[in-house]
């Protein structure tokens, strides 16, 4: 087995042998474990909810992002991307697909091509997704460095699609290829439709009753999603106190209508330098070591 880890992610006590036994499995051929954010979240009681928005607009990210749609996309064996933060390989697979290429997101390119290599074998092989395998990172914790670290992302995501962009459908399956066409494409340039549309409506006075019905059912949707994340965490050991649930809640509540729209803000951006700009400028990150594995204690 090969692990792949970030420079800045730091494991919990259990995490390798958790991860490791997913592979009992002869079907498994790669498993993502789940990322924490380090600064305010993990399994020693010391959940913290505190006043860094940016930060608190990247846990309920993470949260909705790993515990339900990576739970759901595992389950329909059509995960996106084993992440490079804290990700296992089968060794003899690595081997037989040449193993990591040197790309703008090799986390997801080794993603996509084992998804073809899957396919193209039919022999029941899969990625899975193991919750109880977990690492923390360190989250940005101002705008410029989270605008750089999410463009980087784009721009990996869009190199992986130009990459395949052939295979879809074919050497991918159509389920996978449906998938995350719809889900990372489709949706976020409804999106960026939708952020310039809706203030001219707004001007014009033009708003319809489907209009109202559509931005209701957008907003409850991933406020839903965002309370569910939170109660599947709870599931797993990461609880909040009482007083941390209402805050969360007053948050997901404001972070619905705001800081919801810097996710396709980072799309429409990071599409924008991808096509038009250098791709390769990756903007190293500042780190600031807020995550200390031995106490674990949150940053305040």
């Amino acid at each position: 087995m090969v692990i792949t880890l970030d420079a800045d992610s730091i494991l919990e006590s259990d995490s390798l042998t958790r991860i490791n036994e997913s592979f009992s499995d002869p079907k498994v051929i790669a498993a993502g474990g789940m990322v924490q954010v380090g600064q305010v979240i993990n399994r020693r009681g010391n959940n913290f909810y505190g006043k860094n928005w940016i930060i608190k607009y990247q846990l309920s990210g993470y949260l909705s992002s790993f515990y339900v749609r990576k739970v759901t996309q595992a389950k329909l064996n059509v995960l996106g991307v084993v992440s490079g933060a804290f990700g296992a390989f089968r060794l003899s697979i690595l081997q037989q697909i040449g193993g990591f290429k040197d790309t703008l997101g090799e986390d997801m390119e080794i993603t996509f091509r084992l998804h073809k290599f899957i396919h193209e074998r039919k022999l029941g092989e899969k990625m899975i997704f193991v919750p109880e395998a977990v690492c923390y990172t360190e989250v940005p914790e101002d705008f410029k460095s989270l605008l750089h670290q999410r463009v980087r992302w784009q721009k990996g995501f869009l190199d992986c699609i130009n990459l395949y962009k052939k295979d879809f459908f074919t050497k991918l399956s159509k389920r996978f290829s449906f998938f995350l066409l719809f889900e990372s494409i489709v949706l976020s340039i409804l999106g960026v439709i939708t952020i310039f549309i809706l203030p001219i409506t707004l001007y014009l006075g033009n708003i319809s009753p489907f209009t109202i019905v559509l931005l209701i059912t957008a907003w409850s949707s991933e406020f839903i999603l965002r309370l569910v994340a939170v109660q599947r965490a709870g599931h797993f050991g990461y609880t909040f106190s009482s007083k941390q649930w209402l805050k969360i809640v007053l948050f997901t509540i404001w972070e619905s209508v705001t800081y919801r729209m810097l996710d396709t803000f980072f799309f429409f951006y990071g599409s924008i330098l991808y096509i038009f700009g250098n791709r390769h400028n990756w903007h190293k990150l500042q780190r600031n070591g807020s995550v200390i594995y031995s106490e674990l204690e949150p940053v305040r």
